[in-house]
């Protein structure tokens, strides 16, 4: 299964992120072995998650349903969500007793 965002929503998401970081990143928690969250790393080097997802967002706009249509991924359900409303409501209708996949 595929669960697809509209755009308006990964905007949201993206910012959701970033605020999040930001948060740890000025908080300065501990994370594990007395790491702490860099806020350089995040925003501002090569590896940055956000650089990456800004980059290959268009991209994988334009891949994906050439991808889904390919007779190998006929067996994926592909779901479009157009808001957090109905991601939450399609995942509240799943049976609780459905194994976890990929586990």
């Amino acid at each position: 299964m595929f669960a697809e965002f509209g755009t308006c929503h990964c905007a949201v998401t993206l910012f959701q992120s970033i605020l999040q970081k930001l948060f740890l990143c000025f908080a300065q928690d501990h994370l594990w072995n007395g790491n702490k969250e860099r806020l350089w790393t995040h925003f501002f080097t090569r590896e940055s998650l956000f650089l990456w997802a800004l980059q290959t967002y268009g991209r994988r706009r334009r891949e994906y349903p050439i991808l889904f249509s390919q007779p190998q991924n006929a067996h994926l359900e592909v779901i479009h969500f157009r808001s957090p409303g109905q991601t939450e409501n399609w995942f509240n209708q799943l049976p609780v007793d459905q194994p976890a996949i990929g586990v």
